[in-house]
């Protein structure tokens, strides 16, 4: 009989049927057997276990028993060792205590033994005195703490009147204090400072006695020598304060006064007057310094028939505001040092003889008119700064300005133009700087400078130049190239993208190459051979020995450093040069301090050494 095929698997007969139940009762009877053995493996694995555990649990727990023991002995040890060792340090640190008190004692004696012998001791009076002024008026040493000292430096000190002649006069200054300088100076002439706006504030128990020291001091003005007043009380204040009963009385005339300066905000009031008048008044050259800030003071220290203007040796005005131009500049006759701010002056014509022209060694001015320097030739003087000038376009009319001995000019304003007029064969150092130029415009006033256009005997050529502009690359590579003596060069930059690649890259040294001949000449003839040698030339500032850049503000986390491997390369290929750089220093804000600037050459130096 054939099988039939109705699905995927036969259906088998009934013999292979009995067949599979058979092989499947074997297979699970071998299942249960294998399972029993592993019943009975693990019963006698935890029977064995549990006879090991029997075994060794006593042998541990004596072992830990023996170890607690030994842990009780070592504390034990440990604190007796401890007790020991402080104990014995304490005796030893009581017995050093006791020496060093010995040898601080012996230290003392022989101090005081060998100060015996100093050869300060052996110095005259005469000589301590002018020790001790330089220490005190140069220095700022406190004359009560050398008094201290000794009874001999207490006594040269009390002598020695110039040590105590500068009295500082404030609104609750003690009298008596005031009345102890004035009995140790004797008729010694004084330096007097009024500054009562300090203290004006503090707590006083009897503000009736306000200005009392002021009172005092004013009868001295006869012996005032210098006289600076940072504040001066006002007209309310000095006809309340019933010391001064019916007001400030000077004592005339002031014929030792030879500065006399008002450096702060005050009030024209009858007293300050009165003092203006006294210093105006000074019979002789003796009065060689003046400085004012308020306008009033000045048109009253100039009002005719005399003025203390002839003999100056110094004059400076630091104003705020001064409306009418005031014709003094004739008067001067001795002056060396001009500082004029805000000084509003009247045009002067080429033919107004200027005295002052011939005698002035330092000038400064600033928001202030230019105008009388045309034309005219400043024989002595050395240094000149000028910012913000007023009519500085009346120095472009061709007559020039002669400053033959002047080493340091400073130029500040936003046109450059009027620097062409200067006449400047000694210049050693240049700063120029306007923080209101743009690149165009920068670039455009360095043009008028140093320009393809500038005549050469018109160019400026200074050793040390500081440029604080904003220009493009190449105006400033080419008014560099214009002035190839550059030994010192400091740039002033808003951002670290003030100046690009370009100009960076062009005060880089290359390497080129270099074709060098050398002739030998012999008995009978000559030899001549080349060589070419590998050579590193700067084309940017050949004689460049520091360079600098100031940035107004550094990189931001942002942004990519592209510029500090480029500062090491500039060191790196210059140092290959003849020119090598001796220092390359920048300042990454505006607030960095001159003497926190960083020095590159040392460090880029350094990492290239082996």
């Amino acid at each position: 009989m054939k099988r039939t095929d109705v699905g995927p698997f036969p259906i088998a007969d009934e013999d292979e049927r009995e067949r599979t139940l058979v092989e499947i009762h074997r297979r699970e009877t071998d299942i249960d057997r294998l399972k029993a053995g592993i019943r009975v493996l693990k019963s006698q694995q935890r029977q064995k276990d549990n006879e090991d555990h029997e075994h060794i649990r006593p042998i541990l727990d004596e072992l830990h028993a023996q170890m607690f023991t030994l842990q009780e002995k070592i504390a034990v040890y440990w604190r007796d060792y401890q007790r020991r060792i402080l104990q014995h340090r304490q005796e030893t640190e009581r017995v050093i205590r006791d020496i060093q008190s010995k040898v601080w004692a012996l230290e003392q004696e022989n101090s005081y033994a060998a100060s015996l012998l100093a050869p300060i001791r052996r110095l005259p009076a005469e000589m301590l005195s002018e020790i001790f002024t330089i220490a005190i008026t140069v220095y700022g040493c406190s004359s009560l703490r050398l008094m201290r000292v000794c009874h001999t430096w207490r006594y040269v000190l009390v002598t020695t009147p110039r040590i105590w002649s500068t009295i500082i006069v404030r609104t609750w200054t003690k009298p008596d204090y005031v009345k102890f300088l004035l009995e140790r100076t004797g008729r010694v002439t004084l330096d007097v400072e009024i500054d009562t706006d300090s203290d004006s504030g503090s707590y006083i128990p009897d503000p009736s006695r306000s200005y009392a020291a002021l009172a005092m001091v004013a009868k001295t003005s006869t012996r005032w020598r210098n006289l600076t007043i940072l504040s001066f009380p006002r007209e309310l204040d000095l006809m309340n304060s019933r010391a001064l009963g019916s007001g400030l009385v000077f004592e005339e005339p002031m014929e030792a006064l030879e500065s006399f300066r008002i450096t702060g905000s005050c009030e024209m009031n009858t007293a300050l007057s009165k003092l203006i008048s006294l210093a105006r008044n000074v019979n002789g050259p003796q009065l060689k310094t003046l400085e004012l800030s308020i306008s009033d003071a000045l048109f009253q220290f100039s009002k005719p028939p005399s003025s203390p203007f002839q003999y100056l040796r110094s004059f400076k005005v630091e104003l705020t505001d001064m409306k009418d131009p005031l014709d003094i500049l004739p008067q001067f006759e001795r002056l060396e040092d001009l500082h004029a701010h805000s000084l509003h002056l009247p045009l002067y014509s080429d033919t107004t003889h200027l005295p002052l022209v011939h005698t002035l060694k330092r000038l400064f001015l600033k928001k202030t008119s230019v105008q009388w320097l045309q034309g005219r030739s400043f024989s002595k003087l050395l240094d000149c700064t000028i910012m913000w000038p007023h009519l500085p376009e009346a120095l472009l009319t061709g007559v020039r300005v002669n400053l033959p001995h002047c080493t340091h000019l400073t130029y500040d304003d936003h046109m450059l133009q009027p620097l062409t007029a200067f006449d400047l064969p000694s210049l050693d150092a240049l700063v120029v700087r306007n923080e209101a130029w743009n690149r165009p415009r920068g670039s455009q006033q360095l043009g008028f400078i140093w320009g393809p256009i500038v005549p050469a005997e018109k160019v400026l050529r200074p050793r040390v130049l500081h440029l604080d502009t904003q220009c493009f690359d190449q105006y400033l590579i080419s008014a560099l190239k214009v002035i190839p003596e550059v030994e010192e060069l400091t740039l002033g930059l808003v951002r670290p993208d003030a100046l690009g690649k370009k100009f960076l890259s062009s005060l880089l040294a290359k390497r080129v190459k270099e074709d060098s001949i050398n002739t030998h000449t012999g008995g009978h003839g000559s030899a001549s051979s080349t060589r070419n040698s590998p050579a590193w030339v700067v084309s940017l500032c050949p004689n460049l020995k520091a360079l600098g850049f100031k940035y107004r503000r550094w990189l931001r986390e942002h942004e990519s450093d592209g510029i500090t491997p480029i500062f090491q390369e500039i060191v790196d290929t210059r140092a290959k040069s003849n020119a090598p750089l001796q220092s390359f220093k920048f300042w990454p804000t505006k607030d960095t301090k001159d003497e926190e600037a960083k020095e590159l050459v040392a460090r880029f130096i350094f990492r290239g050494q082996p």
